[in-house]
C-alpha cells in the first residue's frame, strides 16, 4: 500500500557532531539496520557529553555500487570518553525538507521510498550531498515506537 506523504516543512539545520555505532548497508540489507539500533539503545542517555532530548539515524551519501554508511547516534558536544566502537560524523549546516513519519519505526523505509521516488523528483529541488537525518525522541523503542520520527533530507536549488 503506497504511503501518503504530508507536505514537508523547510528548516535550516545547524552544524552538529553525532557519535554512535556505524555500519555499511545497501538497499537490500537496509532492513538489518534495526539490529544496529538494538545495540545502540542501551547507550541512550549514557553517552558522555551528549545533548539530551533527541537521537539520530544518520544516512551518509552512498557510493556508485549502492552501499552507504548508517549511524545510530546522539548529538555530542565533545568526543571525550566515547564508548568503545563509537565513531563520529560531522553534520554540516544545510537546508532540509523535513517530513513527519507517523507510522511505526519499522515502516520508516516506506516513507523514505516515497520521499526519494515521488516527492523529490517532482519538488523542483535536488538532494544535497550531505547526510540525511532521521530524528527520534530519546525515549525511542525502535521496534514498536510511533513517537514522532522526522526525516530531514538535505536539499538545494538546481543550478
Amino acid at each position: 500500500m503506497p504511503i501518503e506523504l504530508a507536505e514537508p516543512r523547510f528548516e535550516s539545520g545547524r552544524p552538529k557532531l553525532v557519535a554512535g555505532l556505524q555500519e555499511t548497508y545497501n538497499w537490500k540489507t537496509r532492513q538489518e539496520m534495526s539490529r544496529l539500533w538494538q545495540r545502540f539503545v542501551p547507550f541512550i542517555g549514557r553517552i558522555e557529553n551528549s545533548v539530551p532530548g533527541l537521537v539520530y539515524g544518520v544516512l551518509l551519501p552512498g557510493d556508485a555500487a549502492g552501499n552507504f554508511e548508517y549511524m545510530a547516534g546522539a548529538e555530542v558536544n565533545g568526543t571525550d570518553q566515547l564508548p568503545p566502537g563509537f565513531t563520529t560524523v560531522s553534520i554540516p549546516e544545510a537546508r532540509y525538507a523535513v517530513f513527519a513519519h507517523s507510522g511505526l519505526v519499522s515502516e520508516l523505509s516506506q516513507t523514505l521510498d516515497a520521499i526519494w521516488r515521488e516527492w523529490l523528483p517532482s519538488s523542483g529541488l535536488r538532494p544535497r550531498r550531505a547526510p540525511t537525518l532521521e530524528r527520534y525522541p530519546e525515549q525511542l523503542n525502535p521496534e514498536t515506537d510511533r513517537s514522532g520520527v522526522e526525516v530531514w533530507i538535505p536539499v538545494e536549488q538546481p543550478e
